[in-house]
């Protein structure tokens, strides 16, 4: 594009995000009434995240890309779920292990709920398996196999967290929180009342977002 870089990050990523509210309203609408719909979408555009840009980036970029594959896949839009699986390889390699962690217990329940009812494996258990076999390969071929950084990240983060502070450059210890950025120490709370007002509304108002969307989820 010939853009400045700093121009390019600032601009084009929040056109994907923009993305996360529009199927979230559309998700919702699909089992709710319209007011709920838009309620649902606010709670999405008031998180501090759409506000504070720069501290999200890819994982902002991801979040509107894994909002449209689940509207695809709950749509039974194979072709869009299949675009939006494949994207999101590309985002952000952490959220990739969520989906498909997420959509082999989707398949599970529907493979499960289909064998006790007497049914044949309906039309939603395919499209996921679909999705699920073309996501594994390509994140094979990528991350393990193509883009060092995020294959290391993965195999030390998930099998070797003692060896991660050569990877992805925190403290001995993975999980020891102080080792970590300055944003992961201030979303688990650590020295929370040494922060300003505004930062602790954010922090609680996240956590009640992560909350109500944990709830959903389940």
């Amino acid at each position: 594009t010939n853009l400045d870089t700093m121009i390019l990050f600032k601009i084009f990523p929040v056109f994907f995000y923009a993305l996360m509210p529009a199927f979230v309203y559309l998700i919702a609408k699909r089992y709710l009434t319209i007011k709920y719909a838009i309620m649902a979408s606010f709670v999405i555009i008031f998180s501090s995240y759409i506000f504070f840009f720069p501290a999200v980036g890819r994982v902002g970029v991801v979040l509107g890309l894994m909002s449209g594959l689940l509207w695809a896949l709950l749509s039974k839009k194979i072709f869009w779920a299949i675009i939006f699986s494949i994207l999101i390889i590309f985002a952000h390699y952490a959220t990739v292990v969520i989906i498909v962690g997420l959509l082999f217990a989707i398949i599970c329940f529907l493979l499960l709920s289909n064998k006790f009812r007497g049914k044949k494996w309906g039309s939603e258990a395919k499209l996921y398996i679909i999705v699920l076999l073309i996501m594994i390969p390509i994140i094979y071929i990528w991350h393990f196999r193509i883009a060092w950084y995020s294959g290391d990240s993965m195999l030390f983060t998930l099998l070797h967290p003692e060896k991660a502070r050569g990877i992805l450059g925190v403290g001995d210890n993975f999980f020891d929180l102080s080792s970590r950025d300055y944003v992961t120490q201030e979303a688990f709370g650590l020295n929370f009342n040494e922060n300003s007002i505004p930062t602790k509304i954010e922090i609680v108002i996240n956590w009640i977002i992560v909350g109500f969307i944990s709830l959903g989820m389940l």
